[in-house]
């Protein structure tokens, strides 16, 4: 779908609102009928039909909600509809034209033409503008991070010669690219992480999911952590690892993780004031799935300093939510860190 000049993809905006019958045909036309998202409308019955070809909706209980995706938008979140279409603009993006090389495989093992940017082809050209070459410097980074050969093949790792960081394609949970990671392995470089095209919304989607194998997910569970090159390595390590991007879970997030129907759910969050903060809101928003956290050996904090065998000790050992709130309680810590220079580490291995 066209939106404002822009490629729309109406299904993964919708997703953050409704949710669609598992397995229903949204390839075009109108989507089946769903609960409408209406706050106030208070009712359960499937009234709410959304338009995949044209930016229209419609709640045929006529609770108010019939019109633009602006308008549904403002209404259901209760915000402008100038604010709606920041909303909106997050799924957007322009696919390749004819003759653009890169392309991205998703789970299923079909390749998709990456799509991201905006009109200007000299962003779409960035897109590909890093090379496939990796100097010495950061291949010897990968390596003490354990990334090998085959994972930064598996990924598409790249270089950024200009900037001298190492760059992650971050593809959707359909194994669309969306926007491109940047990781400095200079201390010196700051932010650590730059993410391009300026205005990239990291929290739209899950690192990781679109090479995740469905069918372990659902019968032993998911682990949750920070970092891309986290979720590289525990993937690498045969666990499956998707991580969240450094903040905390979105709701966009959350849902995906929900779609996946996952057995149960680790959280291998980075062992300071801000990975607590993290492991609490995503337990809030994950209540339908039992929650474990992981501990981690004494002398490590986050997932890039384990070892295989650490790694799986941490998931065969984990605590459950309770035990690890309580554990917290006992130690006098508490979640709600005021300033980022008063973080410590937590002794919780």
């Amino acid at each position: 779908m066209n939106y404002r000049g822009r490629k729309l993809d109406a299904v993964a905006l919708w997703e953050e609102f409704v949710d669609f019958p598992p397995n229903a045909d949204l390839s075009g036309g109108f989507a089946p009928l769903v609960v409408c998202p209406n706050p106030d409308h208070g009712s359960t019955k499937k009234h709410f039909q959304i338009n995949l070809e044209k930016p229209l909706v419609h709640c045929f209980a006529l609770c108010g909600i019939s019109g633009t995706y602006e308008k549904a938008i403002a209404l259901v979140k209760g915000i402008s509809e100038k604010e709606a279409r920041k909303v909106i603009v997050q799924h957007t993006r322009v696919s390749l034209g004819p003759g653009s090389k890169r392309k991205s495989r998703g789970a299923d093992g079909r390749v998709r033409r990456a799509a991201i940017g905006d009109r200007d082809e000299n962003a779409v050209a960035r897109l590909d503008d890093f090379s496939t070459y990796l100097p010495p410097v950061a291949l010897e980074y990968l390596s003490a991070r354990g990334i090998d050969a085959a994972a930064i093949s598996t990924w598409g790792l790249g270089w950024d010669a200009d900037e001298r960081r190492i760059v992650i394609p971050a593809d959707d949970e359909r194994g669309i690219s969306r926007f491109l990671i940047k990781r400095a392995i200079r201390s010196k470089d700051w932010p650590k992480y730059l993410y391009w095209p300026e205005g990239a919304v990291k929290t739209a989607l899950l690192f990781g999911a679109c090479k995740l194998d469905r069918k372990q997910v659902s019968s032993h569970g998911l682990v949750l952590c920070e970092g891309s090159l986290d979720a590289i390595r525990l993937q690498g390590m045969g666990i499956q690892a998707t991580a969240i991007l450094g903040t905390g879970l979105s709701d966009r997030q959350a849902q995906i993780i929900r779609s996946l129907r996952p057995r149960r759910i680790f959280f291998m969050f980075d062992k300071d004031g801000a990975g607590i903060r993290n492991t609490e809101l995503a337990a809030s928003k994950l209540t339908k799935c039992p929650l474990f956290v992981c501990l981690y050996p004494k002398g490590k904090a986050d997932p890039a300093e384990l070892t295989r065998k650490e790694a799986s000790h941490a998931i065969d050992t984990a605590l459950s939510m309770t035990a690890f709130k309580r554990r917290l309680r006992e130690r006098g810590v508490s979640p709600k860190v005021k300033s980022p220079k008063r973080e410590r580490k937590v002794a919780l291995g």
